[in-house]
């Protein structure tokens, strides 16, 4: 507690440090100091086996490039591989799963338009003329259609 008390006075905190929170603030710098104390008796992976044995929840903390490198890697039949991103809540009653692969840019135009309330008719003549372009018009114009 004593370098904490340094950074203190370095810092100019005196006036926060006596004012109405003191208390709190020293008995967290002491909170802080006894689990620091704890934690570095254990490895990280020895922390997070602790956290799973006993149900605590708890992740590393990694960079980006980590995190994309756990995502599993699916074959989509048009784009190819590409990394799928799981949800950051997994819950073992209700596991998610990816049931088809990730839709093509557009590919629901013709649903998402009907849905708002246009026709067919209106829905092809935006196509014709070009209004709509996406990598999935192709695969499906009009359900059950091309």
């Amino acid at each position: 507690m004593a370098g904490a008390l340094q950074g203190i006075r370095v810092l100019d905190l005196t006036s926060v440090v006596m004012g109405p929170m003191a208390t709190q603030i020293l008995g967290d710098l002491f909170l802080y100091q006894q689990v620091r104390a704890i934690l570095v008796q254990r490895t990280t992976d020895e922390w997070l086996a602790f956290c799973r044995d006993n149900a605590i929840p708890a992740t590393p903390v990694v960079t980006l490039e980590e995190l994309l490198a756990e995502q599993p890697v699916i074959t989509h039949p048009l784009a190819g591989n590409y990394r799928h991103i799981r949800p950051g809540a997994r819950l073992a009653a209700t596991p998610m799963r990816a049931s088809r692969p990730a839709p093509l840019p557009g590919q629901h135009n013709h649903e998402v338009l009907k849905e708002v309330g246009y026709s067919d008719d209106d829905i092809d003549d935006l196509l014709t003329r070009g209004v709509l372009r996406s990598l999935g018009s192709h695969m499906q114009a009009r359900p059950g259609v091309g």
